[in-house]
């Protein structure tokens, strides 16, 4: 129940957002790495993968607009990319290019090794979607120290 003036005092006191842990402090930190896929079963494989890190966020997205959206919404050190979001799609390229001025490192993920080489020649790094020990790798160069 909200708190307003004028109740009883033994009534809880309303939830501060600011205390470590709440809403609001969850929104203004950076999360250090945000998985975009649109594979629900790889998202869960690497949401048990990467389940001790607390600031490590799994996004099942299916268009540009949602996978932007995510990332506005977790403000990420570094996100994981699929590069096919929509069958037969290259929502990845169009991706990239929108958030390219944000100071964010993108990961391509895509399992399709042409596509991985095109990332390449467009700087950005890419690792195989099930290489476990190379994703953690990553995600620990991400961490500040």
């Amino acid at each position: 129940m909200p708190h307003s003036e004028g109740q009883d005092s033994t009534d809880k006191p309303p939830i501060d957002h600011t205390e470590p842990g709440s809403t609001m402090e969850r929104r203004e930190r950076k999360t250090r790495a945000l998985f975009i896929n649109d594979n629900n079963d790889w998202l869960r494989a690497m949401g048990r993968a990467f389940r001790a890190s607390p600031d490590v966020v799994m996004a099942e997205c299916h268009s540009v607009e949602e996978a932007i959206a995510a990332i506005e919404a977790h403000q990420p050190a570094v996100v994981f990319l699929d590069h096919q979001l929509t069958e037969g799609g290259h929502e990845g390229f169009d991706i990239i290019e929108r958030v390219k001025d944000q100071g964010i490192k993108i990961i391509s993920t895509t399992g399709d090794l042409v596509t991985a080489e095109e990332y390449r020649r467009q700087g950005v790094d890419h690792i195989a979607p099930y290489d476990l020990e190379a994703l953690r790798a990553a995600l620990e160069e991400q961490t500040p120290e």
